[in-house]
This record gives structure tokens, sequence and C-alpha cells, in this order.
């Protein structure tokens, strides 16, 4: 399962998957070289904490980045949330379909 989520100002639309054994929402960006990707240089509304991360999951798959924040909002709600998340510059083996970008922990 997936949603849209629209991230940034102005809102990039990615489509993100469930993961209820994780905690993180990570987004690919630009310096991941993946197609749909989330462009930190696009955002007006973009921080970077330059704070180093990466997840490791079980099935030996995994992404590395930096943390930042950005505004999030789920696609057709007025809600707007500032949220740290890993933008992803390095990506192992995730193989999401195509209209899936990240991933969005639920735990």
């Amino acid at each position: 399962y997936y949603i849209n989520l629209n991230v940034g100002t102005p809102a990039q639309t990615l489509g993100v998957q469930f993961d209820t054994g994780s905690n993180i929402l990570w987004l690919p960006t630009q310096q991941a070289g993946v197609k749909p990707c989330f462009n930190t240089l696009n955002s007006s509304t973009f921080t970077n904490t330059s704070t180093q991360g990466n997840v490791q999951y079980a099935d030996g798959s995994g992404v590395a980045g930096t943390f930042g924040t950005d505004i999030l909002s789920i696609t057709g709600t007025p809600i707007h949330i500032t949220a740290q998340f890993l933008w992803v510059t390095q990506d192992s083996g995730m193989g999401f379909p195509p209209q899936v970008a990240g991933l969005v922990g639920m735990g």
C-alpha cells in the first residue's frame, strides 16, 4: 500500500509505501540518481540538518543520507506539518514499483 505525499514548497508529490516495522520517513533525492525523487534544491522550505543517517532492513536492502526538515501534507488534505525525514543519497536494492519513491514508517 502507498499514499501520495506532498513535500516542500512548492509541493512535490511522491508516492510513499507504508512500513509497520520502522519509524522513519525517507525519500530519495536528486543525489541518489533515481526517479521519482524529491529535489531539495526546488523547495524553498527545505532545511538540511547535516545529521547523517541510514536504515538497514532484514533482507539486506537499505538507504543512507542526511536528515532534513520540510513541510509535508497528504494529498487532498489541508493539513501541513513540518517533519524531519531522511533525504536519501544512497539506495541499495529497494526495488519499489514505479509509483513509489520512498517509505513512511508507522512504528
